[in-house]
């Protein structure tokens, strides 16, 4: 890596000979491997006792395609489709298709103990992400040693480069939350794909183009960012391994194969091959799309790479404020990187075409997650520069290597300081950023103190919505109010509350060239007043409180509808401003509980919830939750025949909807306990029905022993047959907790129906 002069016994030279020794010994193919996995687990070991955090939670938790290893639904339906039973959520292109990913995620996390689960602390996942990161790097590194085949310093310069990904936080979102391993796999399978790739170039390997192949479809089925293999692939056999025309051309419709297979895949899934729907650039012009991607570069993705000491979970339009336009310092800065890029390539395309195509590497896989090219659903991110790293890392340890090879003293005392340096400061910088990933708040609280945004703060006060409802239950009720948990469980509802109402109070900006709000930044706005709402009224009784954010909500939902025409919005306001007249309602209908059936106030609530759930079912036609609502206000009035009626009308119009909404399966719940008392039977026979049919609108197994146990012994045949399927369904949930009650549905189901 760093050559030195023998006849020059200066300290600098003896250091310089030691590093390239050192490099040299450790560029070994098999030394240089278990030197980087081990450097993988000392770095990110810590990682393995991390909770899941961001998107893994929705997995994790709520997801039962994941939560069950349902394999026919992982690979059958979209990535983000929370309910694989309802054809609704997988409509209109809006999805994206990652099988192998959930398919990962789901076999570690059916691995995992009770406790484990409980607690969302998926360890196994966690330690097998971490080699998932250590193998996708050895594999880049045996990559590097047969693209630069017998140069000097070869093995040096592959591990060098290979060491860059190893220790760069780059890789931290990759390895440190669990839903990371898309970009993981993505990686492992990409390189799986270009090794076979260079066998099939170099050695004329037969089956080497079948492996190619596949492996381009697995790394497909992780990530979509993968596409850029299937480029890259004929690009390195026309412009580095310097095959003809028709040989690059023969690659291309190899790597074709998969890519269409994977499209017809995704086609059928989601009804759309490319087009996935989300707000970040609704409203945006191409100019300013392409202004903001540039601005995306030069204020981001340049420090990620150069500087990883700010890294965050997500940016938002308030931390990336749409440019004003290409005089903005940060569309500069991002246009002077990209031909800075540009400029490199076509100067080691006459010097070293192995760090050309390095380079092009870099382009070619950064371009799909870019914005360059098409929209996508974020303005940037960590996550996107872990595949392109591969490039630029060969590239890098490429210019090192010819520092250190030059006749100069001072470029080999370069050399060996960018040699030392780059990996201890991207070490640190990752030593420092692990354990911010440790958990859900932790993780919040880290992006709140680097940037203050409206998506940080929601977070936040998200991420302490568990806490707090914990450390209230932990409170002695006969503790005095000095007492140090209720002092701990006050100070967590003021920071939960306190970041809910600043988050809706950010600053905000506006798309180019209009007055609109940016769609998903008032989405946030409207959820986090929402969060706010119900938080202040469940923690504090603060109905004042709750009604004014019911009306900010109402406001926000209302400039979104207004404002949708002239951004083309695909947010559907309406419904959401139906969702806040109903939970105004619901603060209504709670104080006249609370006020009893002697107060003055009654009358007036009842009349003001009323009006509440008439606007709500004005707003959203046929939506369940007017309804709920409405079953709510009866119920108070007193009426039994009047709420009969309204549950027998209601039922009857939600009972085909149990499947796929939870609104519908908690009228039946609920409509089977009003008839509970007068006629048991039929009440018995909706809420078998109602979990049965709806069984994945229930993720706790004990509904279905309770249910399943006495309807057993019901009279009716059709009523004994839902509840021999209801303990069925309890068998298949059950864990260890449900250990007794798992004989007693055995026994039960071996009886003869």
């Amino acid at each position: 890596m760093v050559a030195s002069d023998d006849n020059d016994g200066a300290p600098s030279s003896r250091v310089a000979a030691l590093l390239a020794w050192l490099f040299a010994w450790l560029g070994d193919r098999r030394r240089g491997a278990l030197v980087l996995v081990g450097l993988v687990f000392v770095l990110f070991g810590s990682a393995t006792c991390h909770r899941a955090t961001l998107d893994a939670r929705h997995f994790l938790a709520e997801d039962l395609r994941v939560r069950e290893c349902r394999l026919g639904d992982l690979l059958a339906k979209g990535y983000w489709n929370p309910d694989p039973d309802d054809p609704a959520q997988v409509a209109g292109g809006a999805d994206l298709y990652r099988p192998l990913t959930l398919v990962w995620m789901a076999a570690w996390w059916h691995l995992a103990g009770a406790q484990e689960r409980a607690d969302l602390q998926p360890t196994l996942l966690n330690v097998a992400n971490i080699a998932l990161h250590a193998l996708s790097v050895v594999l880049r590194f045996w990559w590097f040693l047969l693209l630069l085949g017998a140069r000097p310093r070869a093995g040096a310069i592959a591990f060098f480069a290979a060491l860059l990904l190893a220790v760069h936080p780059i890789a931290t979102e990759t390895v440190a939350t669990q839903v990371g391993a898309a970009e993981g796999l993505a990686a492992v399978c990409s390189t799986a794909a270009l090794l076979a790739w260079h066998r099939w170039q170099v050695a004329g390997s037969r089956r080497a183009p079948a492996w190619f192949a596949g492996w381009l479809l697995l790394a497909l089925l992780a990530k979509e960012n993968a596409i850029a293999i299937a480029a890259l692939a004929p690009l390195g056999s026309l412009l580095l391994l310097r095959r003809s025309w028709r040989q690059s051309a023969q690659v291309a419709c190899v790597a074709a194969v998969p890519v269409a297979l994977w499209l017809a895949l995704r086609l059928l899934v989601s009804g759309a091959a490319t087009a996935v729907k989300d707000p970040v650039f609704a409203g945006y012009g191409v100019v300013a799309t392409l202004q903001s991607a540039l601005a995306a570069i030069g204020w981001y993705d340049v420090p990620a790479l150069l500087w990883p000491f700010r890294l965050l979970a997500f940016v938002s339009h308030q931390a990336l404020w749409p440019p004003a336009g290409f005089a903005d310092w940060r569309v500069l800065l991002g246009l002077l990187a990209l031909l800075l890029v540009v400029a490199a390539f076509v100067l080691a395309l006459r010097r070293d075409r192995v760090a050309a195509f390095g380079l092009l590497f870099f382009a070619v896989a950064f371009l799909p997650t870019s914005n360059l090219v098409v929209p996508i659903g974020a303005l940037a991110a960590t996550r996107f520069l872990y595949l392109p790293m591969t490039g630029l890392a060969l590239a890098a340890a490429i210019a090192v290597g010819r520092l250190g090879a030059s006749a100069r003293p001072a470029a080999r005392a370069i050399a060996a300081a960018l040699a030392v340096a780059l990996p201890l400061l991207f070490a640190v910088a990752t030593l420092r950023e692990v354990p911010v990933w440790q958990s859900q708040l932790a993780l919040q609280r880290a992006m709140v103190a680097r940037l203050p945004d409206a998506m940080s703060l929601s977070n936040l006060g998200a991420a302490l919505l568990p806490d707090v409802d914990a450390a209230l239950a932990a409170i002695d009720p006969q503790a005095p109010v000095d007492d140090p948990a209720r002092r701990a469980a006050a100070a967590l509802q003021f920071e939960a509350l306190r970041a809910f109402e600043a988050a809706a109070a950010t600053d905000r900006p506006h798309v180019p060239g209009t007055t609109a709000v940016p769609e998903d930044l008032l989405e946030l706005c409207y959820q986090s007043r929402m969060n706010e709402a119900l938080a202040a009224v469940r923690w504090q009784g603060d109905i004042d409180r709750g009604r004014r954010c019911g009306a900010a909500m109402i406001e926000i939902a209302r400039q979104g509808a207004a404002q949708s025409a002239v951004v083309h919005g695909q947010t559907n306001w309406p419904p959401l401003e139906s969702d806040a007249e109903c939970m105004l309602s619901e603060f209504a209908l709670g104080q006249v509980q609370r006020a009893g059936a002697g107060s003055d106030q009654r009358s007036a609530l009842l009349q003001e919830a009323q009006q509440h759930i008439a606007r709500a079912r004005e707003l959203a036609p046929g939506g369940l939750r007017p309804e709920e609502q409405w079953l709510n206000l009866i119920a108070l009035r007193g009426d039994q025949a009047a709420l009969a009626d309204a549950f027998a009308d209601v039922w009857s119009r939600v009972r085909d909807r149990v499947a796929h909404l939870s609104a519908a399966a908690r009228i039946g719940i609920a409509y089977s306990r009003f008839l509970e008392r007068k006629q048991p039977e039929r009440s018995l026979a909706i809420a078998l029905e109602t979990i049965v049919v709806g069984k994945d609108r229930f993720g706790d197994a004990a509904p279905f022993f309770d249910y399943g146990k006495r309807g057993m012994r019901a009279r009716d045949p059709a009523t004994r047959q839902l509840a021999r399927r209801a303990l069925e369904v309890f068998l298949e949930r059950a864990d260890a907790r449900d250990a007794n009650n798992v004989a007693v549905a055995r026994q039960l189901l071996a009886q003869t129906p």
